[in-house]
């Protein structure tokens, strides 16, 4: 059955990491219903499911399993630890009560805070350092947790003996500040098991309406100021939980340690934000075909989604910035996405950083599109020698993974080349226009 979803929209970052994290769950724990969802930038997001609307609604109220998003590394998480910057263990009187209701509602959530509090007992004995603990805490978690471990951090440091790099899209290892976000996903989970109005907040985050009152919270990270409905964080949590764990292939290189899926480290000023607020840049993608959360998570890891995850070799290199993203993604984006959404993470008067509005990033325009020097040859019919000699002052954009050859800006090739003394063309003048 399809089931449209317009509260799903790109544009809105806690909006689309919802459609995402919907299809996460239902992809994960309900595989026998072949779900296949649509966020596209054209037309409405739609759900596909072997099931009617009733029995699929009624699974998401009664039977969803949230992910447990418990943190003993940090002092926000009710555990009683916590790690100085310097490195140094600290004790903390910080308590979240919603752990032990949920322990007691969910089989889940009540094995992952048991081995949790084993970890922080034995971390303090015997003085672990945080690296440890994070490790300790992968190894132990039950399977459904680890994606929590893995999103907050990054993998490739647990067994290589490097350093931890935190991921910028989940704060600092799972909290902003002093708020620790998986403290916050356990009150968020225990609002839509316990309150009366869950099922009303479930209709209005499907489906865009505003009828329910929502919750007081001071939580800003996912654009929800104020004011936010809990089924729609959750499933945004769930959804940016599941991207930002996706394996990265072929990661070998020091440089990429802060390389993690759909993140961009280095944020360029757009819109109201400055250099100095913006931090970095979350691209979520887009496509306008039915899609599974299995094929989803192939795409953005087997083939280096953005280029943000690209293996670091050679010949290949990892986009660093928006621009060099956008470029990327119009030149080598995927079949089964067409689109994606731009969100800049801005922090501003020192208080809790949060993502602007999206902007639309789509494929094949002209402008923003790669290419190599054999390709261009064929695409003007000369040689390749002298296009190398066209390309002389034009900076390559980065590398094709593939073949190690410079790619360049096709824009930029051809103003280049129609600026070529002798050839008798001209920038200001139409193409195929006699000149005298």
């Amino acid at each position: 059955m399809l089931i449209r979803l317009p509260g799903i929209r790109p544009g809105d970052v806690q909006s689309h990491l919802a459609g995402i994290g919907l299809l996460r769950v239902l992809g994960e724990q309900r595989p026998e219903w072949n779900p296949f969802l649509r966020v596209s930038a054209s037309l409405d997001a739609a759900v596909s499911v072997d099931v009617d609307a009733l029995q699929f609604s009624q699974w998401l109220l009664d039977s969803y399993h949230p992910t447990p998003t418990i943190s003993p590394w940090n002092a926000g998480s009710g555990l009683g630890l916590g790690y100085l910057p310097t490195g140094g263990q600290k004790t903390s009187a910080t308590t979240v009560p919603a752990l032990d209701e949920l322990a007691n509602r969910n089989a889940d959530w009540h094995v992952t805070l048991i081995r949790a509090r084993r970890l922080v007992d034995a971390a303090c004995a015997d003085r672990w350092p945080k690296q440890t603990l994070v490790r300790q805490a992968r190894n132990s978690y039950p399977d459904i947790a680890v994606p929590w471990v893995d999103a907050c951090w990054t993998p490739r440091g647990y067994d290589t003996g490097q350093p931890i790099t935190v991921n910028p899209a989940l704060g600092t290892g799972g909290n902003i500040g002093r708020a620790d976000l998986g403290a916050i996903m356990a009150r968020r989970v225990l609002d839509i098991q316990t309150d009366a109005r869950s099922e009303r907040w479930l209709i209005d985050a499907l489906l865009g309406t505003h009828d329910t009152p929502l919750v007081e919270d001071t939580e800003g990270h996912l654009g929800a100021i104020g004011l936010v409905n809990p089924w729609r964080w959750v499933l945004a949590m769930e959804g940016l939980i599941g991207l930002c764990s996706i394996p990265t292939y072929g990661l070998r290189h020091p440089a990429d340690a802060r390389a993690v899926p759909v993140v961009i480290p280095e944020a360029t000023p757009t819109g109201t934000a400055t250099a100095g607020e913006a931090t970095h840049e979350l691209w979520l993608p887009l496509w306008d075909e039915g899609l599974s959360w299995p094929l989803l998570m192939s795409t953005v890891a087997d083939t280096g989604y953005l280029g943000a995850v690209r293996p670091r070799r050679a010949h290949s290199g990892a986009a660093r910035t928006g621009l060099t993203a956008a470029m990327s993604t119009a030149s080598r984006l995927p079949d089964p996405l067409t689109a994606t959404a731009r969100y800049v993470c801005a922090v501003r008067h020192g208080r809790s950083p949060i993502y602007l509005s999206g902007e639309i990033i789509t494929t094949g325009r002209e402008e923003t599109r790669l290419v190599t020097p054999t390709e261009l040859a064929e695409r003007w019919g000369v040689t390749p020698s002298r296009v190398r000699h066209i390309l002389r002052r034009v900076k390559a954009v980065d590398r094709d993974p593939t073949t190690g050859a410079n790619r360049y800006a096709l824009a930029e090739a051809q103003r280049a080349r129609e600026t070529q003394p002798g050839q008798g063309v001209r920038s200001d003048l139409h193409r195929g226009e006699k000149q005298e």
